[in-house]
């Protein structure tokens, strides 16, 4: 998308919306990384997947048109480094994701039954 042929009043409304919504995914995040590993009440995979949106809009938004479009682990890991966030923290934000995986995967095979 080229934003300087969208209006600068439209252009600046999304630019607010998308920065309201990477500060709500930052919150979500820093939830994610103290919340309990055995019973989380946030979603770590719930933070992945908008980081990966966020990143996709800075691309379509920011970058060429030849920027690829796919967004990998090694993106997000980037993002959040750049954001101030720790080796550690991106570890810990993967194993989360890692057994609410295995923890999804564990109730639809008993739901089943």
């Amino acid at each position: 998308m080229d934003n300087k042929t969208i209006n600068e009043e439209l252009s600046a409304c999304i630019e607010d919306i998308v920065g309201w919504y990477t500060s709500d995914v930052f919150i979500l995040l820093d939830n994610v990384l103290t919340d309990d590993m055995e019973e989380p009440e946030f979603s770590a995979n719930t933070v992945c997947l908008r980081l990966k949106q966020i990143i996709k809009f800075r691309k379509l938004w920011f970058g060429s048109a030849s920027s690829p479009l796919e967004i990998n682990e090694k993106d997000i890991q980037d993002y959040i480094l750049s954001k101030g966030y720790s080796h550690d923290d991106v570890e810990l934000l993967k194993k989360k994701c890692l057994f609410e995986n295995i923890r999804h995967e564990k109730n639809n095979r008993t739901s089943h039954r």
